[in-house]
């Protein structure tokens, strides 16, 4: 049994929550991860996500969510791994046209290079699953990857040897939270 749910956090993990609104779904991952009728433990995450920001917080690009999703999955895949649950990236995209086909590209690589990682160091992440597979003339919400359409190939990456890392910097507005600055290798 798992919940669809997004992987919003209340109380001690509310600071890992992709922006403002999320408090307001009223649903708290880490409560719910803890059940005992719940199997396996998932999560969901979008760029479009980090769009409701207080107005001081730094609006994030492709590179902060890609550095943002690093953090965000580690958050699950600790608590995941503390409740001995595996956990599902049940969804994921970015949207078209505002970001590219390459970059959407190199979000799988970088879900997929987590995945390795996973596997590797026996993680409890133990499935990813893009949002939205199509297929033909149907209606697209801009997350649609085309199975009959022509495919992209990523570059080929080194399999990862240690933990993604990421790096943060100040924002220079006073009171605001720093956004991710690099984008994972």
């Amino acid at each position: 049994v798992a919940l669809g749910t997004e992987g919003y956090f209340l109380n001690s993990y509310e600071s890992s929550n992709p922006g403002a609104g999320a408090r307001c779904e009223g649903e708290d991952w880490a409560a719910l991860g803890k059940m005992d009728t719940i199997d396996v433990t998932v999560v969901h995450a979008y760029e479009r996500q980090l769009e409701s920001v207080p107005p001081k917080w730094t609006k994030c690009d492709f590179n902060c969510f890609c550095n943002y999703l690093v953090q965000y999955l580690g958050t699950h895949q600790r608590l995941s791994s503390d409740f001995g649950k595996p956990l599902i990236l049940e969804e994921f995209g970015l949207i078209l046209p505002q970001y590219t086909v390459e970059q959407r590209v190199l979000l799988f690589r970088l879900v997929a290079d987590n995945m390795q990682w996973m596997k590797q160091t026996g993680g409890p992440m133990v499935g990813a699953m893009f949002w939205n597979a199509a297929i033909g003339n149907v209606w697209d919400d801009g997350y649609n990857v085309y199975l009959d359409g022509p495919v992209t190939k990523p570059k080929p990456t080194p399999t990862p040897t240690s933990a993604p890392v990421t790096t943060q910097k100040p924002s220079s507005s006073s009171g605001s939270t720093p956004a991710p600055t690099s984008a994972p290798t």
